[in-house]
């Protein structure tokens, strides 16, 4: 009997909302053991959601962060390395010295 109701809860909270089911309990008026069963297998439910979303934002939030950071590095890394390849090739960083040493 326990597990044939405790399927049934199951598939009821999977179907209906959990304020709808103790609504219901109440109308039916049923025994303490089986309200306090509906109460912790709805507060189970409700936990396991609260984990699962928690879990998926902190998933999503490391995730974006790895991108972020792997944006920034490929920005830098490009910045950096071709602002001294570009000085180096064409010989404009040695000229802009030359310049700013005569002009001092």
């Amino acid at each position: 009997d326990l597990v044939d109701f405790l399927v049934v809860v199951g598939s009821v909270l999977a179907l209906v909302p959990p304020l709808e089911i103790i609504v219901v309990l109440k109308h039916r008026r049923p025994s303490a053991v089986a309200t306090t069963v509906v109460l912790v297998v709805v507060v189970l439910a409700v936990v396991l959601l609260v984990v699962i979303f928690f879990a998926v934002v902190f998933v999503v939030i490391i995730l974006l962060s790895i991108v972020f950071v792997a944006i920034l590095v490929v920005v830098v890394y490009t910045a950096v390395g071709t602002v001294p390849s570009l000085n180096g090739s064409g010989e404009g960083g040695d000229r802009k010295g030359q310049r700013k040493e005569s002009g001092n």
